[in-house]
Parts: C-alpha cells; structure tokens; sequence
C-alpha cells in the first residue's frame, strides 16, 4: 500500500515513516495477540471452574451445605487474591511497545539492532547490535537520552571499540512512572 503512495517527502523521512506504521501495526497486533490469549485462558479457567463445581455439586450430598458455602467463598477470595496481583505487575510493568518506535527512529543508518530484551526488575531494555562507526553509536545514545521517557542509558566500555562494524549493547532505562 505505502509503495503506491506519491510521496515527496525524502528518502530517509519515508522509510522513517515506513518503520513507524510497521511499529505501530505490530504493536497492534500485539495488542490483539496479548487481548486473544487472555480471552483462552478466562474461558479455559472458566471451563475449570463449571467442570470443578459440577463434581463438588454432585458431591455435595456428603457434607454440609454450611461447609460447601465456606469453600466456595475460600475459592473466591483466593481467585480474588490472584487476579489482584495480576492486576498489580502489569501496572507495575507497562508495556515497551509504544515506545520503540522512537528507539528505532533515532536509530542512524550506521547502526544495526540485532537483539532487543526487556530487564522487567530494572525497568530497561537491553539492545544489542553493531555499529559501523563509533561516532554514530555516541550520538545515537546521545538521542536517546534526549527523549522524554528516558531516566538513563547504560553504555559498557567494549563500546568504544575503534574497529568498524564493532559489536554494541545499550541499557535504556525508563523513567518512573509516577
């Protein structure tokens, strides 16, 4: 669709704009992904829980009903207790996906990202790659530092290596959020 587009825009600005509608589609999809696989588990849960109900109503006969109630409450609070903490890690840990698309448009054309991670405990992603000069990965982490959301970026010495296409690792660590 984009390569019928008549674009006057420069080269580099369209592949720019090109990365970031492909960033967005896949943050999307993920989206989607994330929102499908929570729908399975909540039916496959609740499949468990008709199945589990259905033999302790057929064996109910045996014990009291003031027992059973105590159980199902239990039950419930328990269900309540671990969706709570649910809950509480993802607004502990939100998501990355917004926001690498501006790692990727500060990107230089020098650099290449092999590898990107996510360090949940220390609220960073780890981004590993090469660099064809040495300059580009400094003004590179010099940009990144720059955007809005950044609290630190992380940089080993064995980055400052001289050699061409030199391999890199880069710590972006993210602001709290408040």
């Amino acid at each position: 669709m984009l390569e019928r587009e008549i674009n006057l825009l420069a080269p580099a600005l369209v592949a720019i704009r090109t990365q970031r509608i492909y960033l967005e589609r896949l943050g999307h999809l993920l989206r989607f992904t994330i929102f499908a696989g929570v729908l399975v588990l909540a039916a496959l849960a609740g499949s468990y829980v008709v199945v589990w109900r259905t033999r302790d109503s057929l064996s109910a006969n045996r014990r009291s009903t003031a027992d059973y109630h105590q159980s199902a409450v239990a039950d419930v609070q328990r269900a309540n207790a671990q969706l709570g903490a649910i809950a509480d890690w993802v607004k502990a840990n939100p998501p990355w996906t917004p926001l690498v698309a501006d790692i990727f448009t500060t990107m230089p054309a020098e650099v290449t990202v092999r590898e990107l991670s996510v360090k949940t405990e220390a609220n960073a992603l780890e981004i590993r790659g090469t660099a064809g000069k040495r300059e580009a990965l400094l003004a590179w982490q010099k940009q990144l530092e720059k955007l809005p959301w950044v609290e630190l970026v992380k940089a080993p010495l064995s980055n400052f290596e001289t050699a061409a296409d030199s391999e890199f690792s880069l710590e972006v660590v993210r602001k709290a959020e408040k």
